[in-house]
């Protein structure tokens, strides 16, 4: 939920063939594309939690 990892970097760390499937995949799921779920939520550039 939270790192600074781009978000090409994590669709393929979730096993997404590029970012744009996990674009589809994500905004279907939440209503938001991930890049506007990181900002609205304050999570763009975190460190990563584990």
């Amino acid at each position: 939920m939270k790192t600074d990892m781009s978000l090409a970097d994590v669709a393929l760390a979730c096993g997404f063939a590029d970012q744009s499937h996990f674009t589809r995949v994500f905004s279907a799921a939440t209503g938001l594309p991930p890049g506007a779920w990181r900002r609205a939520t304050g999570n763009a550039g975190s460190p990563a939690i584990f």
